[in-house]
């Protein structure tokens, strides 16, 4: 949610919570198996790195389009 009111430095948390999925789903592809505990399982964890992938490059996607845009108040004083 922070994200969605893009504060200063909302890409902090944005690139830590996507760094750290996937890492989570790494180690649940490198290390699978109940004995771990925490194993993720194959198809979870390729979910989850395509969640991660997602988030970031549609976050960077959509701040990017909209850094091309003019501020309201350029546009209307000329």
């Amino acid at each position: 949610m922070l994200p969605s009111l893009k504060p200063t430095g909302w890409r902090i948390p944005l690139y830590a919570a996507g760094t750290l999925a996937l890492l989570f789903a790494a180690s649940s592809l490198a290390f699978p198996g109940a004995e771990q505990g925490s194993s993720l399982g194959t198809i979870s964890a390729f979910a989850v790195i395509l969640w991660a992938i997602a988030l970031l490059g549609v976050s960077e996607y959509v701040e990017r389009g909209n850094s091309s845009e003019q501020p309201a108040d350029d546009a209307s004083s000329t």
